[in-house]
């Protein structure tokens, strides 16, 4: 798992969004330069859809009504243990980089 998809997984393991509020999240923690661009975002969904990662949960209605619904998309249990096992294999590197021996 990439750094990208981990970070979006995080961020769709606190609460099932769509992807403009995801993004707006991703946003907030990083910084607008280091949020992926749309197409790769939806790169990174739709290979967490085939990895059983990530489920479509709902549709919500755009703001004014404008545009198709927005989907919702949000963790599996598969995909809450694939993020957790990645946030391990990454907690010693973690460690190490703070200094923290």
């Amino acid at each position: 798992m990439n750094s990208t998809l981990f970070q979006i997984l995080a961020v769709l393991s606190e609460e099932a969004t769509d992807v403009t509020t995801a993004m707006d999240r991703l946003r907030a923690i990083l910084g607008p330069k280091h949020v992926p661009s749309l197409p790769a975002f939806y790169r990174h969904l739709r290979r967490s859809e085939e990895e059983g990662w990530v489920v479509i949960q709902g549709e919500v209605e755009t703001p004014g009504g404008l545009g198709r619904p927005r989907k919702i998309f949000g963790l599996t249990p598969a995909g809450r243990e694939a993020l957790a096992t990645e946030a391990n294999s990454l907690e010693p590197f973690v460690v190490l980089a703070q200094g923290r021996n």
